[in-house]
């Protein structure tokens, strides 16, 4: 089982409104949605760094 911990975020009131409303709407869990959002954006970026790391072919 993975250990869990919390993390404190502001955002503004209108975007957690409708962040909330579509999380509902979607019957999903909000910190689900924020972990797989946070894990799509470390790929993306560990993605970047690993071509950036690669010879060019210049």
């Amino acid at each position: 089982m993975t250990k869990e911990t919390t993390m404190h975020v502001v955002i503004p009131t209108d975007l957690k409104k409708e962040f909330k409303s579509c999380c509902v709407l979607e019957g999903v869990n909000m910190s689900q949605v924020v972990c797989e959002l946070i894990e799509e954006w470390l790929d993306k970026r560990k993605a970047k760094t690993d071509k950036s790391n690669e010879p060019s072919n210049s």
